[in-house]
């Protein structure tokens, strides 16, 4: 009888596992690391910012997009999509030029939004500053 009981208590306890170790996944977005550029950092306008980034996400990371915004209502910047990525990892790496009016100073938000093969998302966003030439 003993057998039988310690057999089938060790049936239940490795089918169910062990209450005190048993890890709940919690569905998170991917990762987002930013490398470049460094918050609040300072660019004469016609620079060339340069934006790089790695995401990862364990499920795979499905798609990342970046958006860049300025205070100078006059410059619009387009988004870059990038779709079907489906890999664990993911390099950004690109870059625009930062312009604003001449005398001015423009603030920048870099926002980064990547979502994962089961639609968790997650987004990052960095601020950096651009300095227009009094002189033109």
């Amino acid at each position: 009888m003993k057998y039988y009981f310690k057999l089938l208590l060790a049936t239940v306890v490795l089918s169910t596992g062990c209450v005190e170790n048993k890890k709940v996944k919690i569905e998170e977005g991917p990762e987002i690391f930013t490398t470049l550029p460094a918050e609040l950092d300072t660019f004469s306008s016609g620079s060339f910012v340069k934006i790089n980034s790695v995401i990862g996400d364990n499920d795979g990371v499905h798609d990342v997009t970046l958006k860049i915004n300025s205070s100078d209502s006059t410059i619009e910047y387009n988004d870059i999509f990038f779709d079907h990525i489906h890999e664990p990892l993911f390099n950004l790496d690109t870059s625009f030029t930062a312009f604003t009016k001449p005398g001015e100073t423009s603030s920048f938000t870099v926002d980064i939004l990547a979502v994962d093969m089961l639609g968790n998302s997650s987004s990052k966003s960095t601020s950096l500053i651009v300095v227009g030439d009094p002189t033109n």
